[in-house]
């Protein structure tokens, strides 16, 4: 339903917050929501989950904390609570080397995640993990950053570019003497991004 939302921290809550975006108040289930401050521009990568009694939104500052997110609620036995306390754990960078090693110890570190769920975890997942390692930190937008900048950020993000990688770009674009559109910006990012 909303593939991201661009807007500022009106208020946090001990299991989200809520983000403002064009007069409109948006509560998003996010993890460590201490971690930002009211007023702060933030891009959250959203996903929707529909049950019987609520829709709740859950937000994500890093596109692939979302596809982490999303390949997990696909493991049998891991529903949209466990699958978000596992992104948002401070070992969820180590998630994919644990997968690929076999290493059912270092998953049931996880809340929730007892030795049958963690063998579901890695018979589900083994090889389908490699953009966790480039799980980012940084979750503010910076102000300055132009809309057209932005569009061209996330189009070379849907490209496949890590986070890492697409965020050195940008600081290279955003010392252009001008304004460029979205195109010429992913065309120069693209530029930068293939000389590598």
């Amino acid at each position: 339903m909303f593939a991201f939302l661009d807007g500022q921290i009106d208020q946090i809550e001990p299991s989200g917050v809520i983000l403002l975006v064009h007069g409109i108040g948006f509560r998003l289930k996010v993890g460590n929501p201490y971690q930002f401050k009211i007023g702060d521009t933030v891009r959250f990568y959203t996903h929707l989950v529909v049950s019987d009694t609520e829709l709740i939104l859950y937000g994500f500052s890093d596109f692939n904390e979302l596809i982490l997110f999303e390949k997990l609620l696909k493991v049998s036995g891991i529903g949209p609570k466990s699958a978000h306390v596992i992104v948002a754990s401070k070992d969820a960078k180590k998630l994919s080397e644990a997968v690929e090693n076999n290493d059912i110890k270092m998953l049931t570190r996880f809340p929730g995640v007892g030795k049958r769920t963690a063998q579901q975890i890695i018979l589900d997942l083994k090889g389908k993990l490699d953009n966790v390692n480039s799980l980012q930190t940084q979750v503010v937008l910076d102000p300055e950053i132009n809309q057209n900048l932005r569009d061209a950020k996330d189009a070379l993000m849907a490209l496949g570019y890590t986070e890492k990688e697409v965020n050195k770009v940008v600081k290279l674009l955003f010392k252009e003497q001008k304004e460029l559109s979205t195109q010429e910006y992913l065309k120069k990012g693209l530029n930068i991004l293939t000389e590598r």
